[in-house]
């Protein structure tokens, strides 16, 4: 089968309008989730370290530390630990962790709990390890 020029430069637009469609959709995927791993279970995983996180006001002084990781790409998560059914007792402020747990729907994000601090994401804790 034989193409005319204008056939082959239709051709040639829509699969760029694919190929460019595809590539959003994966890095707009993969940037939401920052450095998550989806496990097959279904629960995620997230290695980094513990943080503070900071309070979306400057004018509040913080009277508590709402416990948040802080991943290795840099993406802030807040931890909710409320449901966790294990944590490794040797885990220091200083250690690389590893957190499992689910990722909260975004509602999570306007709850009284994580409505004053910044995070780009919740995990409903399960576990935490050292990250090996």
């Amino acid at each position: 089968m034989r193409f005319s020029k204008q056939q082959k430069i239709i051709i040639g637009a829509v699969a760029l309008v694919l190929i460019i469609i595809v590539g959003t959709l994966v890095f707009h995927r993969t940037s939401e989730t920052g450095s998550l791993e989806r496990l097959a279970s279904g629960e995620v995983k997230a290695n980094g370290h513990f943080v503070c996180l900071a309070l979306r006001s400057k004018d509040v002084t913080p009277t508590i530390c709402q416990l948040g990781l802080t991943g290795d790409d840099g993406t802030i998560y807040g931890l909710d630990t409320s449901s966790a059914s294990s944590m490794d007792p040797n885990i220091t402020p200083t250690d690389r962790i590893s957190v499992v747990g689910e990722l909260a729907e975004d509602a999570a994000l306007r709850s009284e709990l994580f409505m004053p601090f910044e995070a780009a994401k919740v995990i409903n804790v399960h576990t935490i390890t050292k990250a090996t």
